[in-house]
């Protein structure tokens, strides 16, 4: 049920520590969120292609304030029944006034906060923005909620999304020296070759992690490799 989307802090894997290849990006979230003496920046956009570490990011943004995660996912809210939906999204806006200080991640945000949505009714798609945003509005200023949205591709975010979510960070695909460290982490010594495949490939995070998991199935990481790329044709 409801419950389902809240993480308490003591359950979320890993924060910055953990996460290899986007030292600039957890830079600026720290900056922004952990060590601020101002006012904590409450809306931020991560963009990037998928399986890039979003919510990776998220997640160990939530541990290091050391705040429950509550993940807003669209299927948690869709309903075919318009008031319905509108009653899942009271019930998640009060868990989040309930347990105070946490971070609401908005996962495959282009879901609820895009500029048209192809899954559901246009109407009941209108008035669920509209009733998001509303919520958005009236606990940002009384409490303590870091808004993180994610999403494949600024330009799907609808603007009156845009706004209320000021800080854009841009989440790449790993560079060749976070996907040896990586893979170093993972199976030990690769050579430069497999490295450099991946990179050209435009492996993503979550493309290395997979040929880490394929790598001690076969008997070596070069035929993980090229069952990888078979399957990516």
């Amino acid at each position: 049920g409801m419950l389902d989307c809240i993480t308490a802090p003591a359950d979320v894997p890993g924060g910055y520590d953990g996460i290899i290849g986007l030292d600039s990006q957890v830079q600026l979230l720290r900056r922004l969120v952990i060590d601020t003496t101002k006012k904590t920046v409450n809306g931020i956009i991560l963009h990037g292609v998928p399986g890039t570490g979003k919510t990776l990011l998220a997640r160990a943004t939530a541990k290091e304030i050391g705040c429950p995660f509550i993940n807003f996912n669209v299927t948690t809210v869709e309903d075919k029944y318009v008031g319905e939906s509108n009653r899942r999204l009271e019930a998640i806006f009060t868990l989040a006034t309930k347990v105070g200080k946490c971070v609401m991640f908005f996962d495959e945000a282009d879901a609820i906060m895009s500029t048209r949505n192809y899954n559901l009714d246009q109407n009941h798609v209108n008035s669920l923005k509209t009733n998001l945003l509303q919520h958005m509005d009236g606990i940002a200023s009384k409490h303590n909620i870091v808004f993180i949205a994610a999403t494949n591709n600024l330009s799907n975010i609808d603007k009156a999304f845009q706004r209320r979510l000021r800080v854009r960070v841009h989440v790449p695909l790993p560079d060749a020296n976070a996907i040896r460290t990586l893979l170093e982490k993972n199976v030990g010594g690769v050579d430069d070759e497999i490295v450099t495949t991946c990179f050209s490939e435009g492996f993503s995070l979550s493309d290395v992690d997979q040929l880490c998991v394929l790598s001690s199935y076969e008997d070596s990481v070069k035929n993980a490799l090229q069952l990888l790329l078979t399957e990516k044709k």
